[in-house]
C-alpha cells in the first residue's frame, strides 16, 4: 500500500502561505494531501498545498495536470499527439508532444483556460464600460449574471480538481503507484 508523505505547520510556513496554517490548525498538526483536501479552506489554498514534488509524487502531478488540460482540450485546436499523451500519460509520446507548434500540452491548455478569461473579462469589463456610459441597468444586470456564471463555473472545475486528486490519492494509498507512471 504506498503513503502519502506528511504535510506540517512548519512546511506550510517554509512556502510563505497568505495566512498563518495555524488559523485552521493546530501548531503541531501533521497530515497527508488527503488531510489537506478535507480541510475547511478554499479550494485553491487546497490545491496551492497539495500540488507539488514535496508533497505529491512525481507521476501523480503529472497525472493531474494531464487530467486537467484535457478538461480544456476541446478550447484549442489539440493535436492528436497531444490528445494521446493527455489521455494515456505515454511518456513515448513526450518527445512529440513538445515539437507540436503550440510548444506543449500544458503550455497550450494553460493559453486556452488563459484566453478564456481574459475573453469573458474584457467581454464583462467592455459591457460594464458600455453599460455605465449608457446607464442600462440591464447591461449592468447582464455583465454581472455573466460574471457570476464565470465564478461558478470557475468554482466546479476547481471543486472537480479536487475530488479528481482525492480519486488518485485513494488509488495511490490502495495500490501503492500512480496510474501511468512516467
Amino acid at each position: 500500500m504506498g503513503t502519502l508523505s506528511h504535510i506540517t505547520v512548519p512546511m506550510i510556513r517554509r512556502w510563505r502561505p497568505c495566512y498563518d496554517p495555524t488559523k485552521i490548525v493546530p501548531e503541531g498538526w501533521c497530515g497527508t494531501a488527503l488531510d489537506v483536501l478535507d480541510l475547511p479552506i478554499s479550494v485553491e489554498d487546497k490545491l496551492w498545498v497539495v500540488l507539488r514534488e514535496d508533497v505529491l509524487p512525481k507521476a501523480i502531478l503529472n497525472e493531474i495536470a494531464r487530467w486537467c488540460a484535457l478538461q480544456v482540450a476541446d478550447l484549442w485546436d489539440t493535436p492528436d499527439v497531444v490528445r494521446r499523451y493527455l489521455e494515456t500519460g505515454d511518456g513515448s509520446l513526450r518527445e512529440a508532444v513538445l515539437s507540436t507548434p503550440r510548444g506543449s500540452a500544458g503550455d497550450a491548455a494553460g493559453d486556452a483556460a488563459r484566453n478564456a478569461a481574459r475573453g469573458a473579462a474584457a467581454v464583462a469589463t467592455a459591457d460594464a464600460a458600455d453599460a455605465i456610459a449608457r446607464g442600462e441597468a440591464r447591461n449592468i444586470a447582464r455583465g454581472a449574471a455573466r460574471d457570476a456564471a464565470w465564478d461558478r463555473a470557475w468554482d466546479r472545475a476547481r471543486a472537480a480538481q479536487v475530488e479528481k486528486l482525492k480519486d488518485m490519492l485513494c488509488n495511490h494509498q490502495a495500490t501503492g503507484s500512480a496510474a501511468n507512471s512516467e
